[in-house]
């Protein structure tokens, strides 16, 4: 699964992540906007309090047209959160050993935050194909 959803990630280019605590109905009417466009990946930050929800709700309407995932991702029980509402990927705040090990054992794709080369290095080492800076 993570190939896959690396590849869909490359393929379209982009990632429409949503960084406000909008309510799951505001939500919903942009991913309908943008499964009308060509950007089909949406990632919910875990700082809005209804996230979870939100990604639950997403995945149930989406279903395989859309990939969802989460962001501002920082300790493992967080992956084990995102992982049981379906998640398909996930970008964490930095590189945290920990959260990479959790989200590769649960079989997610995970984007870590990267600061430097070294954080590069240690995230490839650790199995990481895509990291955002």
């Amino acid at each position: 699964m993570i190939g896959r959803t690396r590849e869909k990630i490359k393929e379209i280019g982009i990632i429409a992540v949503m960084h406000n605590d909008f309510p799951i109905q505001e939500i919903i009417e942009i991913g309908d906007a943008l499964l009308a466009s060509p950007i089909l990946v949406m990632a919910i930050s875990l700082n809005s309090p209804s996230a979870l929800d939100t990604v639950t709700e997403l995945r149930r309407r989406y279903g395989e047209h859309m990939l969802v995932g989460v962001t501002d991702v920082s300790t493992p029980t967080q992956v084990d959160a995102a992982w049981q509402r379906d998640a398909q990927f996930l970008i964490a705040t930095d590189f945290i050993p920990t959260v990479v090990k959790a989200a590769h054992k649960r079989g997610l794709l995970i984007a870590p935050g990267v600061r430097d080369e070294t954080d590069v290095v240690a995230a490839i080492t650790l199995g990481c194909r895509m990291v955002h800076y």
